[in-house]
């Protein structure tokens, strides 16, 4: 039916028909497919190059990162290794002026101190090795030292950290 009518059409009407036709699938191919595929490939282009710059940036941030864990564990590890050597130091001293005896306790307290406690020990004898620490670069920075009943005898609670070498 439809070839009916078109071999009724004069050649004339019948290549307007099909040039038009041609036109209609062209434009519908263009608008319908082509132009929505380029626009699709172009904002999958502009997401790549995001995603890029993105990635480089986070390559940047993951080096200063790294950099940064790099000298905060070498700090944490070199102020441990003070506060430990700083105990040690202290607890070698007590033991080498026999004073462990009155040690009630010691033990390290936030960035580099020690918090030393002695019960009833005399105070001149605690005086005596609170300056050989500060012969050894053992200094103190806060005490309180209370008297008991017994003459000559204190409590005392140090804070000690470590000074300058003489």
């Amino acid at each position: 039916m439809l070839k009916q009518k078109l071999q009724l059409l004069s050649p004339q009407e019948q290549r307007l028909l099909f040039v038009g036709s041609l036109l209609i699938i062209l434009f519908s191919g263009y608008f319908y497919i082509w132009k929505p595929y380029t626009l699709m490939m172009n904002d999958y282009t502009q997401k790549i190059q995001s995603l890029q710059t993105d990635i480089v940036w986070l390559k940047q941030i993951k080096q200063q990162l790294s950099q940064i864990r790099l000298t905060s564990s070498k700090r944490s590890a070199s102020n441990r290794s003070r506060t430990s050597s700083l105990i040690d130091s202290i607890d070698k001293s007590i033991k080498r002026e026999r004073i462990d005896s009155y040690l009630d306790s010691l033990k390290k307290s936030g960035n580099e101190q020690v918090i030393v406690v002695f019960d009833s020990i005399e105070f001149d004898t605690l005086i005596k090795w609170l300056i050989n620490n500060k012969k050894s670069s053992i200094q103190v920075q806060n005490a309180d030292i209370q008297k008991t009943d017994i003459k000559g005898l204190v409590n005392a609670r140090l804070s000690l950290g470590a000074g300058k070498q003489p």
